[in-house]
């Protein structure tokens, strides 16, 4: 089986069949029975017509952008749109648009917290790096739920930025685990140069975070002071998610969409 019977369809008709095989309503071609619809998506997009691949996109835009409107569809739809729309790179089409779902929420008692969740790292993923006041504002409204994006879009911005936030995280061994692989890959990704004074700042800010966090970052601290290595991990916040596969109590503190992300 393959996708190209997309390539005689009208965008109308595109939009529709995407939207069904997102939800799994029609079949797609899949490595294996319980691989996720938008995963065999992307895998066969390289073989569709150009025309047909911009209208893929443009289809998966029109479907963000109704469920920024509404804020209706499931918890592994959404998971299933927003991750086809990192993978097809369309950050400069939606990332606005995602970033003022926030301001909506009230609107919306049904939105699950695991889906907001999921519009947070998707932001991460797309790289829409979003100002710290946004990122502060989401862990003022629940630093259980999305402490782990705040962390990890602070980052985005800036180390210093990312420091900033680590004394307002929770209280939590999980999250202070998940945190700590954070702050890792991103000091691996500063140019060696830099990391002696990052890692000063580190243990300076460390005096105020919570006890947990304050452990869990003082072994990064001492691995990078070390002779040895310090751990590799996969660029940016897949660190975290990649992580889930060996400790899986952390999967809550990066969110639902971790499979799909890992799979990727």
């Amino acid at each position: 089986m393959s996708l190209l019977h997309l390539n005689s369809m009208s965008l109308d008709q595109l939009r529709a069949w995407l939207k069904d095989a997102l939800n799994e309503r029609v079949p797609v071609p899949r490595l294996t029975p319980d691989e996720r619809p938008d995963i065999a998506i992307l895998a066969c997009e390289g073989t569709l017509d150009k025309l047909t691949r911009r209208d893929l996109e443009t289809a998966c835009c029109d479907l963000v952008h109704e469920f920024t409107r509404s804020g209706e569809g499931s918890r592994a739809y959404v998971r299933a749109v927003l991750h086809l729309a990192v993978g097809l790179q369309l950050r400069d089409r939606l990332a606005g648009a995602l970033a003022a779902m926030p301001s909506h929420l009230p609107n919306w008692p049904h939105l699950e917290r695991a889906v907001q969740q999921t519009v947070l790292l998707t932001l991460v993923d797309l790289k829409a790096v979003q100002p710290a006041e946004f990122w502060l504002s989401m862990l003022a409204q629940d630093g259980d739920a999305f402490a782990g994006a705040a962390l990890a879009g602070m980052l985005a911005n800036s180390w210093e930025a990312g420091l900033s936030i680590l004394p307002r995280l929770p209280e939590r061994e999980s999250f202070a685990s998940a945190a700590a692989i954070l702050i890792g890959q991103a000091l691996e990704d500063l140019p060696p140069a830099h990391r002696t004074g990052c890692l000063r700042d580190l243990e300076a800010v460390l005096p105020s975070c919570s006890p947990a966090l304050r452990d869990a970052l003082h072994e990064v601290v001492e691995e990078y002071r070390g002779n040895s290595p310090p751990h590799t991990q996969p660029h940016g916040t897949r660190a975290a998610l990649a992580a889930c596969r060996k400790y899986p109590e952390l999967a809550p503190c990066v969110g639902p969409s971790r499979k799909a992300r890992l799979a990727a």
